[in-house]
């Protein structure tokens, strides 16, 4: 049924792909998310096999070059030669001894790079951008060589502007200024968020918990509304709480609420929340709805316990338990942050991070 489905879909894709041509000429080329729009009404493409894939023809003004260092990558002409491309920039980004390299996309100002990259998901790398001391820090994130990727990045490109404007026009999360964006989804530059992952926010401040002793099992507490950190949470809850009502009125920009999509910027002496930022507009994989389903703040809180403990026990998401497990001690170790919450600094304390 499934093969006959993909068969289908492949030959609309062809009689659409014969229509234009006879309409634009032969060698007309096509956009493969305009293509994958228009036959399903979506700009998602995940039902077209790699066969079908390969087959959509790309316009000049689609992809360019790009000089990494030493290394000169051609740009893509076929849709087929995107994944070997996108190969080709990570081999050279991540074989690289260098603490930095240039990169420059087509006829764009050159960029350094600082190596190695700051985070890594499914999807994408992020790495700082050296500039002088005295400009903004940016960021730029670069999809990773999968069809996955490929998509999410584009439908990441297309919900921006409309998370930026949610951002504006809420007073509890904010998104980080947006430079410049590959429309397909190669690459896109942004604001540097100086704050932590909402994950070790949370394994800070109790609101999670790691058990390495019972098979790196992550458990949340469901009275962190009305605990130590009541305001901090409630601060957080209001977010979250913002974001979910965004996704439910506009599911069509639903975006995924992992607590590593979220950056807390806060003051190292109080803890006290100064900026909460979604930073990462990436799609809710199709065979994962529970942000869609989404209702209250205990349920967010539940739903990151879970997802936490399916990183830990997968190798290929890299996470540094023992790092995670240094936020954690701050909150259960023998001098947790809770007690001197309102205390003075003491000199020489430095807050992770």
């Amino acid at each position: 049924m499934l093969s006959s489905f993909r068969l289908l879909n492949f030959h609309l894709l062809f009689l659409l792909y014969f229509l234009t041509s006879s309409i634009y000429g032969k060698d007309a080329p096509l956009n493969f998310s305009i293509i994958a729009s228009k036959i399903s009404g979506t700009p998602h493409y995940e039902f077209l096999d790699r066969e079908a894939f390969d087959l959509l023809e790309l316009s000049n003004e689609d992809w360019s070059s790009v000089t990494i260092g030493e290394a000169f990558i051609p740009a893509p002409r076929t849709a087929g030669e995107i994944l070997t491309y996108l190969r080709q920039v990570e081999s050279v980004l991540t074989s690289s001894k260098e603490k930095t390299i240039s990169f420059q996309y087509g006829d764009r100002e050159a960029i350094t790079l600082k190596l190695p990259f700051l985070g890594r998901g499914n999807n994408g790398a992020v790495y700082e951008i050296e500039g002088p001391s005295n400009k903004e820090s940016k960021v730029i994130k670069i999809t990773l060589p999968r069809l996955q990727g490929i998509e999410s990045s584009i439908i990441e490109y297309e919900s921006l502007n409309f998370w930026v404007e949610a951002a504006k026009n809420s007073d509890s999360f904010l998104v980080p200024g947006q430079h410049e964006a590959h429309k397909l989804g190669f690459y896109r530059i942004m604001e540097k968020n100086e704050g932590i992952t909402l994950t070790k926010y949370l394994l800070m401040l109790g609101a999670i918990h790691i058990d390495s002793a019972l098979n790196k099992t992550a458990s949340y507490n469901p009275n962190f509304l009305d605990g130590l950190y009541a305001s901090e949470a409630r601060q957080i809850a209001d977010a979250i709480q913002s974001m979910i009502t965004v996704i439910n009125e506009n599911p069509k920009h639903c975006v995924s609420l992992s607590p590593n999509n979220i950056h807390i910027t806060y003051d190292p002496g109080s803890l006290a929340i100064k900026r909460i930022d979604l930073v990462d507009i990436g799609p809710v994989p199709s065979k994962l709805k529970s942000y869609q389903q989404l209702k209250t703040f205990n349920q967010f809180l539940e739903l990151c316990a879970e997802r936490l403990q399916k990183y830990l026990s997968i190798p290929e998401y890299r996470y540094d338990v023992s790092e995670l497990q240094r936020y954690q001690a701050l909150y259960t170790g023998p001098e947790p942050l809770w007690r001197r919450k309102h205390e003075p600094k003491p000199k020489n304390y430095d807050i992770l991070d």
